[in-house]
């Protein structure tokens, strides 16, 4: 099923710029995490040791003994050292379990119990924060609140109420104490973390360092829920200037939107990739997913901030056929760097020659110079390498496609270097490659190459093209991504534009 969706012909740039800029602002304040005591943190630090020998130590032992470790073997392990630690740990593996395409089905499959296994806040503590928050007893400022939340996360809950004049609303609570029980695991997490992608460096446990500093950054903005609000207003007003009728953003309440409480119009409807729910709402799902992702492209090319979780849960049909996107609370942005080399990617796979050369400039800036080294390629084989993974996924259907496979690897790179060579199978020996994969890391580490905003940035953009390639699949699965060229170039011909101060 194929549907046609444009940006306006008649939204010239111009015209989109100065929409945007007398719009709403867009800001996001980071919040600064409380500092916790060293008694909590070595009481932690403790649990976590015992916790990772007793469910790594095995993998461990395998590995220096030379025998092959499976990415299964570690996912589950690694799951059930998450289960135990609770906390942040499971924040953690939510980020695995939400991404198949990015960490294989088997290790995002070991994960998937975190997205769904959380205890609901208890009622009293709900109506603690609601009356803190808003200085009033609860019976004045709704005038019903369900005590059994519609969903609950590591973060918060959300629960349906009712204003006062009627109008039926979601509320979301974060959880009590959560900024210290974050900063605790955080003060765990990162020597922790670092040990395990740099010194193992099995599989996954190679991208630990640069998820946990990205982890860190999102709950130090997901903890004030007046960044939520913002984002909502703004990203409604981008629907507004792209014409983008079909989609529904909730929008924060007036005087309701706290640090720790949020109310915001309630968005009724069923998930993305509910199949069977949606055909018995006789919704044709097609050209709301490609508005979806028209929208999601215009403001991460346009503004380089782009919503940060498009999971199915914050994707839905409408009962009135429009699509819902929800969750406004991690939204991701590019530093300045970052979005050119974004944007220079789309022009590559639009026809530019010379975006490939900047692109793997700016690839090779990110890795360091270990990766062509180790490779042992030419300037012009290294751009040729990432322009064969990356341009035909803009021009394939989606159904053949992975979108993730943009975020190049340091193993995608090898393996694709490997491909006819006669070294090949030496290459791909587990051990081999974990002896290579932590050689490199090695390297990069003493070349001065840190985990970066540029890091934080494609693996947060990765996530995102794994649920629009799923979405793509369900319901495009004959259309390319570039699917309407005029729509991309009009989008490219615009200015950046980003807010620098607050709407209020």
């Amino acid at each position: 099923m194929t549907a046609t969706a444009t940006v306006p012909a008649e939204l010239d740039a111009p015209a989109a710029a100065n929409a945007l800029s007398t719009g709403p602002k867009l800001v996001i304040r980071s919040i600064t995490l409380p500092t916790p005591t060293k008694s909590d943190v070595r009481r932690r630090l403790r649990q976590a040791v015992r916790v990772t020998a007793r469910r790594l130590g095995p993998l461990f032992g395998l590995a220096a003994r030379r025998q092959p470790v499976s990415n299964a073997e570690i996912a589950e392990a690694l799951r059930k050292m998450f289960d135990d630690m609770g906390g942040t740990f499971s924040k953690f593996g939510q980020l695995i379990g939400s991404a198949p395409s990015l960490f294989g089905d088997d290790v995002a499959g070991a994960f998937r119990s975190t997205l769904d296994d959380v205890v609901p806040i208890p009622f009293h503590d709900v109506k603690l924060a609601v009356e803190d928050e808003f200085g009033l007893p609860m019976s004045q400022l709704f005038s019903a609140f369900d005590e059994e939340p519609i969903a609950a996360a590591s973060l918060a809950a959300v629960h349906r109420a009712v204003l006062p004049d009627g109008r039926v609303v979601a509320v979301k609570v974060l959880r009590p104490g959560i900024e210290y029980k974050m900063a605790v695991d955080l003060a765990v997490m990162h020597p922790l973390f670092d040990f395990l992608g740099h010194q193992v460096a099995i599989g996954v446990l190679g991208e630990f360092p640069a998820l946990i500093s990205g982890l860190q950054e999102q709950l130090s903005e997901e903890l004030d829920l007046r960044n939520e609000a913002r984002s909502m207003r703004w990203f409604e007003h981008l629907c507004q200037v792209l014409e983008l009728d079909r989609l529904e953003i909730p929008l924060p309440i007036d005087g309701y939107a706290g640090k720790r409480v949020l109310a915001m119009t309630f968005v009724d409807g069923v998930p993305v990739d509910d199949v069977e729910a949606i055909a018995a709402q006789g919704v044709d799902p097609a050209p709301l997913v490609q508005d979806c992702v028209k929208a999601w492209f215009a403001s991460a090319l346009c503004t380089g901030a782009f919503h940060g979780d498009v999971h199915a849960g914050n994707v839905m049909i409408t009962t009135d056929g429009k699509l819902g996107v929800l969750d406004w609370g991690i939204v991701g942005r590019f530093d300045a760097d970052t979005q050119i080399f974004f944007r220079r990617v789309i022009e590559g796979a639009m026809g530019d020659e010379s975006a490939w050369v900047d692109v793997w400039k700016y690839a090779e800036a990110a890795s360091g110079p270990g990766l062509q080294e180790s490779l042992g390629l030419t300037d012009e084989q290294m751009i040729t390498v990432v322009r064969m993974q990356v341009e035909p996924i803009f021009h394939r259907p989606f159904g053949e496609v992975k979108l993730s496979d943009m975020i190049m690897t340091t193993e995608t790179m090898r393996d694709m270097v490997g491909a006819g060579d006669s070294d090949a199978p030496q290459r791909r020996n587990p051990y081999q490659r974990w002896r290579s994969e932590r050689q490199f890391r090695r390297d990069q580490r003493d070349s001065g190459v840190r985990e970066t905003s540029f890091d934080r940035s494609m693996f947060l953009l990765g996530k995102q093209l794994v649920y629009f390639e799923r979405y793509g699949r369900l319901f495009l699965p004959d259309t390319p991504l570039l699917w309407d060229r005029s729509a991309f170039e009009r989008l490219l011909a615009e200015p950046v534009v980003i807010a620098e101060v607050p709407f209020e």
